[in-house]
């Protein structure tokens, strides 16, 4: 069809799946702003409803945010740890811990783009086809399932005739 998907692609984003040395404050998918306005940070730690524990007296959690130009691809446990300190400081009074172990971390981009228009001649657009956003909560595969359902009971009614009642 030769569209183009239109919209914005967003700096890189990072998730870390870590280990912290110390029990932290209890945080759950807390959002923060950090002073320069550019960097979002969402920390998911110590949820009571998982009570996810380590080995020693740590806790597991995953933190998300986006990276900075001149950040490596894969990130060390050190620079983890000088990352948050920038942030959070560090300390017995830290908003967060110590990271002592990295499980696993992932970049990806955030897109929020869709086709000009979802419907051309005989082809109709749904899912990725048509659109491309954020892997965050699983917002483009529900779209996916959305747009199938949409069109599907259209595509049955247009077949069938509309539904008859009892």
């Amino acid at each position: 069809l030769g569209l183009k998907l239109e919209g914005k692609t967003y700096p890189d984003h990072m998730v870390l799946d870590c280990q912290f040395a110390s029990q932290p404050p209890l945080l759950v998918a807390r959002c923060f702003f950090t002073h320069d306005c550019r960097n979002l940070l969402t920390i998911d730690v110590c949820s009571p409803a998982a009570d996810v524990k380590g080995p020693g007296n740590g806790r597991r959690g995953q933190i998300g945010f986006s990276t900075r130009p001149g950040d490596p691809e894969v990130w060390t446990v050190d620079y983890a740890n000088q990352f948050l300190k920038g942030y959070f400081g560090d300390g017995p009074d830290a908003l967060i811990g110590q990271i002592e172990h990295i499980y696993w971390q992932s970049r990806f981009h955030m897109h929020n783009r869709s086709a000009p228009v979802y419907h051309m001649g005989n082809v109709i657009l749904a899912g990725d086809a048509k659109s491309v956003v954020t892997p965050i909560g699983g917002t483009g595969m529900n779209w996916g399932i959305i747009d199938a359902h949409n069109l599907g009971w259209k595509l049955a009614q247009d077949w069938l005739g509309p539904a008859q009642g009892p």
